[in-house]
């Protein structure tokens, strides 16, 4: 019994200085955590991404995710399920059968951030708080924000970023980006959007510039761009104009404040080759009524008699009315009838003492609800015509129209 005992005493001091060793080994490499500044150590059952997060991207990150809205709530529960900040691994989300998902994807090696996909958890409306800045992720990818709103976002010293993608979603302050190269861009918001792109030779289109965009006089509306630099054809950029329920769209406007386009899909660039410079354009609206006059197509007429200017502001005026008064209806085409027509309307002007007419034809549709019996429901409408008088430098005034 004796020397059992003599035998275990001896093997438990033979462990007591491998266990020392052990924990010093382990405060050596864990305990002065303080000095850590370039990655952060992952929570236990990280193996997909090193151990490792890169204390940059995971504390911009972190931050954002913490900002709360009015009530309270925290970003993060709004597109991860079971959302702590503390733990990265927590940072995902799969929305039932639907094919959005929140995730965030991180470099193995260096514990960079690859991939940044925010989708809403609620699938109801709802707006995350805060700016997301993402400035200096050297090695982001993508991002993607789906059914849920931004209120702003920058995006600078990103050069690995090749996609930056919004699906149902507006970002409704400012937008800010800067790209070091091309890259698939699609984004919408209804304040200001500023796109840099850095000098470059992205697939042989050279690419250096700076392009503003604003919507005037309607702070609801949205405007956007989409940018795709290498899709086979020399490269796209396509600005977009989305008026806000109740307005329709009347026009893009240049840095000089000339309109110079009539549609609200505008594609300044024909291809995207050797685009340098600074450019500026802005989007405007106007309030609806029950007519339509979206998209009208403006037939070209030259006069003798009335000048380029009463003729647009002579369409501008037919336009407004249409828009106001023509429940159920849609004016698709219109432009200035001709010098012989417009002398034949002379009386008009005789009778209220007016120094010029002006003889507008038209064609417009009828839609399944327009309310006006004299008008067929369904039914095209062409010649329609609208005579307008003016006296001095005063305005346009319409004062008959019909057949």
């Amino acid at each position: 019994m004796k020397k059992v005992f003599v035998l275990l005493l001896a093997v438990l001091l033979l462990l007591i200085p491998i266990a020392c060793s052990e924990k010093n080994g382990s405060e050596d490499q864990h305990g002065d955590s303080g000095n850590e500044t370039e990655a952060t150590a992952a929570p236990t059952g990280s193996p997909d991404i090193g151990g490792v997060y890169d204390g940059h991207d995971l504390g911009v990150l972190r931050a954002f995710f913490e900002n709360t809205d009015e009530d309270g709530v925290r970003n993060g529960d709004k597109v991860f399920t079971d959302y702590d900040p503390d733990d990265p691994e927590s940072w995902f989300s799969v929305q039932g059968n639907l094919p959005e998902v929140s995730g965030l994807s991180w470099d193995p090696v260096s514990g960079k951030l690859i991939s940044l996909d925010l989708a809403n958890r609620e699938r109801s409306r709802a707006i995350l708080a805060g700016t997301l800045e993402l400035s200096g992720f050297d090695s982001l990818r993508s991002v993607s924000v789906t059914y849920i709103d931004l209120s702003a976002l920058t995006v600078r010293d990103c050069p690995a970023l090749t996609g930056l993608l919004q699906t149902a979603s507006v970002v409704q302050g400012d937008i800010d980006i800067t790209l070091a190269g091309g890259a698939k861009v699609n984004v919408l918001t209804d304040r200001t959007l500023r796109l840099a792109v850095l000098p470059c030779d992205y697939e042989g289109t050279e690419l250096d510039f700076t392009l503003y965009m604003d919507v005037i006089d309607a702070p609801y509306d949205c405007i956007g761009l989409d940018l795709h630099p290498d899709d086979g054809q020399g490269g796209c950029l396509t600005l977009i104009h989305e008026p806000s329920v109740g307005r329709y769209y009347t026009g893009w406007t240049d840095s000089e404040g000339e309109h110079c386009w009539d549609y609200p899909i505008f594609m300044p660039f024909m291809g995207m080759d050797a685009i340098r410079g600074e450019y500026r354009y802005s989007a405007h609206s106007m309030i609806a009524g029950p007519g339509s006059s979206f998209g009208v197509s403006v037939i070209p007429g030259e006069s003798a008699v009335v000048t380029e200017e009463d003729i647009e502001e002579a369409i501008r005026i037919v336009e407004e009315e249409f828009a106001a008064n023509w429940w159920g209806c849609t004016l698709v085409e219109i432009g200035y009838a001709g010098d012989d027509f417009t002398a034949a309307m002379k009386p008009y002007g005789l009778a209220a003492n007016a120094d010029k007419v002006i003889y507008l034809t038209s064609t417009f549709m009828t839609g399944p609800d327009c309310p006006d019996d004299s008008l067929g429901r369904n039914a095209v409408y062409p010649d329609w015509t609208w005579i307008l008088i003016k006296t001095g430098d005063g305005p346009w005034t319409l004062v008959d129209w019909g057949y």
